[in-house]
């Protein structure tokens, strides 16, 4: 054990043995092996993948090591026998057990024996034992105390010589002796590294086992380790065995613990120990029921801290609750029932809170760290065990932040008493005293010794030096800090900004009690942050004090300063007690003299010019409140030069009278706006102050106050800044009814005039001087900047055109010298001077007409002066003067269309003819009507393809000493070949007969017009004639000559046909005919022919005649062209 000195020079703590760690997972099943070291590996790795739970193996190389391995256990039977062998010392019944019993029936019947000698009333009248819990019994079970033995035997011995198997005999005769002193039960795995050996072990072999182990022939098991397959089922054979007895042993050790428990003359400490055994053997088998419920009767049997009980007493009774509490709370959380484990803790706090009445003052600081270790120990279990995060709405209490709180809590109060108590170094004992944990839980001995307890005095010193403020100190701020940071990831919104700032206020005051003052101070300061936006006043009142104390304690003079000028302004609730004490202080810190600052009261001329006057900014989120102001203009408008009235209204929140030597106005543009009074003035406490003067604004420079400066007498400035609250006096304003009737008489408005970003003084007039434009002309505009009374440093035309309040993409902005369009309108202008003029002109071109469109023009120049500038740096030109003009657009041509189908030349057409020499299926008609006041000159006119300028070009003739003037036109024919017509466009070159303002040594501008026609398709003729024949005609071969008329028409036609003689051909049939066509129909006319020629032949003519139209029709050669092959 680790051993504490008592002395005045050196300390060293020691810790629990049952640490909680150990309580925190269950207890795994011991098996011990013995023999054959070289497959132990193989059998450890079986007993922890493959079992569940998993099993642990202490491994022991020879079966011989049995006796040195297997420590007997002191087990009672019966309370009664405790009770007396506690009573007539335990000195014989240890050296009994040291000797071995022969056989469980002697253990048996010595139990008995020594039970019947006890009476009934010796147990009723048997007083508490001290000791309910030995602080190694359960690492002992987990480590040395196995359930199970398992022999590994090597089969070669069973077969061998005599020799080797009387030496086997003997080694397991030892091995069930020590066994059964240890009360574990045992089972052999006998190996063979050949395949003969069976399943099951012979009778021979197997019958000598049982008798020498007493045990039953399941617990043989054999393996054979020639294959894998063999040492797999060999294994997991032997695993299932060690599971089942290992099961066995702890429900048979359960069992008796609870038989103990349930004696109705077992004393308390007793019951608990015994319910916290069978606890432990339940945890062994995984019974997590009976676990919990031998638990419960475990921690309830603890008896109540009652009045009388010693110091040491009391806090084993802590300790001991503590252990079973966690075990109780583990099983809870591990079963699913959270709720429950709460309410264990709520009751296990409860249940001890009264034992810091019955401790003395020296033992309140272990008190405290007990009770922070509960929570904190809950804390940790409900983490591992609960989700994270928490869903939102989880109940406070089953948040791990909460317990961590609490614990953070009751180290707070540890520290506390630990400060109360007052300890005096010279009061230690002289001597030194060893201590040395005890045998059980709680206790602790003197060292050396087999458990003498400490006397009331020793115990009183060991409680007054174990603990030190640092420790304190270091364990508080780690509990705070991860209740801090368990809130902040997890807590199921149960945590507000207030609750953080607490929480964190209290990190930092214990930052501050362990004396870190810079940690402190930033936590501190991060509250107080929290406290003036929620406006807590009395919470910052004393958050303020703590950082008070650590600017102090870091010497930063201005940080204190600060404090003190905030906390002499909470002049509200509790805090105004603190306030007169707080202006004194920052009173006295401003009248120290400072290193370097001139004297005379503040007087300017008396300074030295590298003196800088320590500077107090009131805006800077914690001064706000120092005071209170309202400045401005009294109106919102004004001219430049002439004056407007600046007032200023202060009133200071401090708790004593200011004396001010100075009051300034600052200005954004101070080298243009100043005012300063140097009069001395008393600022009293809760009075307003009001002051009133002109100001004359000024073209060019930003009118705009930015903050007003109180310089007192012992040379500090107050900068109030000035923000749009400033000049707020509207009835919506935050302190609108804290201002007397004085103030708002002052009629404040605003504190900057808008004049900062006015336009120059200049004048924009725009002309157009040839009237109205025409489409695709370019129409020239002419443009005069005048400088009226600002001069313009590199001004611009910004030029845009718009149609209906919508940027028009028909008009174009050209240059008026080259033609081509100014990029985004925007033209330089340069300088103009004072009263100065700049001319220009610019042309527009119109795409298509349309009504009147406007023409703006924006000026703008470059912003003067250096404060204007630095302002403005992302819009470095000024606002802009604009004009605007209307320009309008007349179409100097309007294009009609018509078509004209030729039904009367051509009534008949041959199908699918597309030979030049077909008459024109009809024209198209395009009127050209001259629009606009003015005279016009044709130079060319034609049309042709869109997209193709050479295909299909038909050309009109023009006369250019003709001049069209408003509503004269002219017309223009293109004839079309088949029914869907190519020309769709009609380019128009015209120029002004009298020349315009572009036209240059007399030479005319001209202009070229085009205007898209629509798709024409041209009417079907009413009669097709369509010519059939064979493909291939052979000679000397008849075929038949088929001659269709199909009428498009609703009327009825009689169609004539007449067939003329041909050379190649003889014909047969009749020659001359009528054909009556009915409406929407067809009708054929056939002949019979016989070629008589080879080669190209011409069939014979024919002639069709539509009496009805007057026109006849003879199908062209081309039409009748065959070609006649040989006969085969």
């Amino acid at each position: 054990h680790a051993e504490l000195l008592f002395s005045t020079s050196r300390i060293v703590v020691v810790d629990d043995a049952m640490r909680v760690d150990e309580l925190r997972t269950p207890p795994l099943a011991l098996v011990c092996a013995l023999g054959r070291a070289d497959v132990q590996p193989e059998l450890a790795e079986t007993l922890r993948t493959r079992a569940t739970p998993p099993l642990v193996l202490a491994s022991h190389p020879a079966i011989e090591d049995a006796p040195r391995v297997l420590v007997p256990r002191l087990r009672k039977r019966g309370v009664k026998q405790h009770l007396r062998t506690h009573a007539h010392g335990a000195s014989a019944a240890h050296d009994a057990h040291a000797r071995g019993v022969s056989s469980r029936a002697d253990h048996a019947n010595a139990d008995a024996a020594s039970t019947s000698a006890t009476s009934n009333a010796s147990l009723s009248s048997h007083p508490d034992i001290r000791g309910a819990l030995k602080r190694d019994w359960l690492l002992k079970h987990k480590q040395s105390k196995p359930a199970v033995v398992m022999a590994l035997l090597d089969n070669d011995v069973l077969d061998g010589s005599s020799d080797a198997r009387a030496q086997l005999t003997r080694s397991l005769e030892k091995l069930y002796g020590a066994a059964h002193n240890a009360g574990a039960y045992v089972c052999v795995v006998c190996l063979a590294a050949g395949p003969g050996l069976p399943e099951v072990l012979p009778e021979d072999k197997a019958s000598i086992i049982r008798k020498l182990l007493n045990i039953e022939n399941r617990s043989i098991v054999t393996l054979n380790t020639a294959t894998a397959q063999g040492r797999e089922h060999g294994w997991n054979k032997a695993m299932k065995v060690a599971q089942e007895l290992a099961i066995k042993m702890y429900g048979e050790e359960c069992d008796r613990m609870t038989a103990m428990v349930d004696d109705p003359g077992c004393p308390a400490v007793l019951r608990a120990r015994y319910a916290f055994k069978a606890g432990t053997y339940a945890e062994f088998r995984q019974d997590w029921v009976t676990a919990t419920k031998r638990y419960r009767t475990a921690y309830e049997a603890l008896p109540d801290v009652r009045a009388g009980m010693t110091t040491q007493d009391i806090i084993e009774t802590l300790e001991v609750s503590e252990v079973l509490h966690v075990k109780l709370c583990v099983l809870l959380l591990h079963s699913g029932s959270p709720t429950e484990a709460v309410h264990q803790i709520e009751k296990h706090m409860r249940r001890w809170s009264n034992a810091a009445s019955a401790l003395g003052q020296e033992a309140l600081p272990t008190f405290h760290e007990w009770r922070a270790r509960q929570y904190n120990v809950f804390g940790d279990l409900l983490e591992h065990r609960l989700p994270a995060p928490a869903p939102v709405g989880t109940p406070r209490t089953h948040l791990p932040a909460f317990y961590f709180h609490a614990a953070a809590q009751c180290s707070i109060a540890r520290r506390l008493a630990f400060d109360s108590v007052a300890f005096d170094s010279t009061a230690a004992p002289i001597e030194d005293v060893k201590v040395e944990l005890g045998s059980y839980v709680g206790q602790l001995k003197i060292a050396g010794t087999e458990n003498t307890r400490l006397t009331p005095e020793q115990y009183m010193a060991y409680l007054r030096v174990k603990d030190t403020r640092e420790t304190i100190s270091r364990e508080t701020i780690e509990l705070l800090t991860k209740a801090h940071d368990h809130y902040k990831e997890n807590s199921a919104g149960t945590a507000g900004g207030r609750s953080f700032a607490s929480l964190i206020a209290e990190l930092a005051n214990e930052y501050l009690h362990a004396g870190d003052y810079k940690s402190a101070r930033k936590l501190f300061t991060t509250v107080a942050v929290v406290y003036r936006r929620e406006r807590w006043t009395e919470l910052l009142c004393s958050v303020l004090l703590h950082l008070k104390t650590c600017a102090k304690a870091l010497r930063d003079d201005e940080a204190y300063l600060s404090i003190c000028l905030e906390m002499a302004a909470l002049n509200e609730g509790a805090a105004s007690e603190h306030a007169p004490a707080a202006f004194i202080a920052a009173y006295a810190a401003m009248n120290e003299p400072r290193s370097g600052a001139a004297g005379g009261g503040g007087e300017d001329e008396d300074e030295d010019e590298d003196d800088v006057a320590p500077t107090i900014t009131c805006g800077d989120g914690h001064l706000d409140r120092v005071f209170i102001h309202k400045a401005g203009f009294s109106t919102l408008d004004c001219v430049p030069g002439e004056p407007v009235k600046f007032h200023v209204a202060l009133m200071s929140n401090l708790a004593g009278d200011l004396d001010i030597s100075h009051i300034d106005v600052d200005f954004t543009e101070s080298d243009a706006y100043e005012w300063s009074d140097s009069r001395s003035r008393v600022l009293r406490s809760r009075e307003w102050l009001r002051l009133s003067f002109d100001i004359i604004p000024k073209c060019g420079y930003v009118c705009e106050a930015t903050s007003l400066t109180l310089t007192t007498k012992a040379g500090y400035e107050f900068v109030i800044p000035f923000t749009a609250d400033t000049s707020d006096c509207s009835t919506s304003s935050v302190n609108y009814e804290s201002l007397p009737d004085s103030v708002l008489k002052m009629k404040i408005k605003t504190h900057t005039l808008d004049v900062r970003d006015a336009p120059p003084r200049a004048t924009i007039t725009m002309h157009t001087p040839n009237g109205s434009a025409l489409v695709g002309e370019m129409s020239r505009v002419d443009i005069t900047v005048t400088s009226v009374t600002d001069e313009l440093e590199e001004a611009e035309l910004l030029l845009h055109v718009t149609e209906d309040d919508e940027p028009s993409s028909n008009v174009h902005i050209l240059s008026n010298t080259t033609g081509d369009v100014i990029p985004n309108g925007n033209i330089v202008i340069g300088d103009v001077a004072l009263h100065a003029t700049w001319t220009g002109a610019v042309c527009l071109r119109w795409s298509s007409d349309g009504p009147p469109a406007a023409l703006h023009a924006t000026l703008t120049a470059k912003r003067t002066g250096a404060r204007m500038t630095e302002m403005f740096k992302n819009n470095p030109r000024t606002a802009p003067v604009e004009s605007v003009t209307h320009v309008s657009c007349d179409a100097p041509f309007t294009v009609k269309r018509a078509y004209l189908p030729s039904y009367r030349q051509s009534p008949l057409v041959l199908q699918g003819d597309k030979c030049s020499k077909s008459p024109p299926v009809g024209v198209m008609l395009a009127t050209l009507h001259v629009g606009g006041p003015t005279e016009l000159t044709l130079d060319d006119v034609k049309s042709n393809v869109t997209g193709a300028p050479d295909k299909g070009v038909t050309q009109t003739d023009t006369n250019d000493t003709v001049t069209l003037n408003a509503g004269d036109a002219f017309l223009h024919v293109i004839p079309l070949r088949s029914q869907d017509h190519g020309e769709d466009s009609v380019r128009v070159k015209w120029h002004r007969t009298h020349g315009d303002s572009k036209s240059r040594d007399k030479a005319p501008t001209v202009i070229i017009n085009e205007y898209v026609l629509p798709a024409v398709i041209g009417s079907k003729p009413p009669l097709t004639v369509e010519l059939k024949y064979p493909p291939k005609l052979f000679l000397g071969e008849p075929f038949t000559y088929e001659v269709r008329a199909s009428n498009a028409t609703t009327a009825s036609y009689d169609v004539k046909v007449a067939v003329t003689d041909s050379t190649g051909f003889v014909f047969s049939g009749i020659k001359r005919a009528t054909m009556y066509v009915p409406p929407l129909s067809s009708a054929s006319f056939y002949f019979l022919l016989v070629p008589i020629v080879t080669g190209s032949a011409v069939l014979p003519e024919m002639s069709l005649s539509a009496e009805r139209f007057a026109a006849k029709f003879v199908p062209p050669i081309e039409s009748r062209r065959v070609y006649v092959r040989p006969a085969y």
